[in-house]
């Protein structure tokens, strides 16, 4: 799947593309999600991940803990596919917690205080649903990656997702992942993202 992010000066979405992720062979009663982002010049790549879930499980609050099992939203995203096979892991909680990691797969990842400190995240959890909103910080990506020229037309590789491990089990995807059990760290999965 393509998915094209608003390349832009203010910190908005406006005229971002509401994309569902709602691809789940493994759990086909996963609630119902949806993404958006855009990359903000020199500033970074905003996202925010909705989750269409009541009664969010929020156990977790702090960064590493293990929020995958929580209610949890997902943005894994490689911005330089051409060059390095690296691609970061950025997982929050209803709760708040976060995990972000980076590595080529899912052993032997590095946790981000290694390049760069964690960003900031606000998580909102209302009646019908809950959502995580952030910024990927261009120095967290420069970091992992060096310089790279981001302008329009500019295309990178990723996927979005959601996940419970605990109580009520489910796991989905943006860009379809064809393994017979869910496995996000599946980068040969990755959907297009190209900057417009």
């Amino acid at each position: 799947m393509v998915y094209k992010l608003p390349y832009r000066k203010g910190f908005n979405f406006t005229d971002a593309e509401v994309a569902k992720i709602a691809y789940s062979p493994w759990y086909p009663d996963s609630p119902r999600g949806v993404f958006q982002a855009a990359f903000i010049e020199g500033q970074g790549m905003l996202v925010q991940i909705t989750s269409y879930e009541k009664n969010p499980l929020a156990t977790f609050h702090h960064n590493d803990d293990p929020v995958w099992t929580d209610s949890c939203v997902e943005c894994f995203v490689n911005f330089a596919p051409d060059r390095d096979d690296r691609y970061l892991n950025i997982e929050v909680s209803a709760g708040g917690g976060v995990l972000i990691g980076v590595g080529p797969g899912r052993e032997d990842r590095l946790p981000i205080t290694d390049f760069a400190p964690y960003p900031k995240v606000t998580v909102t959890v209302r009646d019908e649903s809950w959502d995580a909103l952030y910024l990927i910080p261009l120095s967290l990506i420069e970091a992992v990656y060096g310089k790279i020229d981001f302008k329009p037309g500019y295309a990178f590789k990723g996927n979005f997702n959601m996940c419970r491990e605990e109580g009520w089990h489910y796991c989905q995807t943006w860009n379809p992942i064809e393994t017979p059990r869910a496995d996000f760290h599946r980068p040969e999965f990755f959907g297009d993202l190209i900057l417009e």
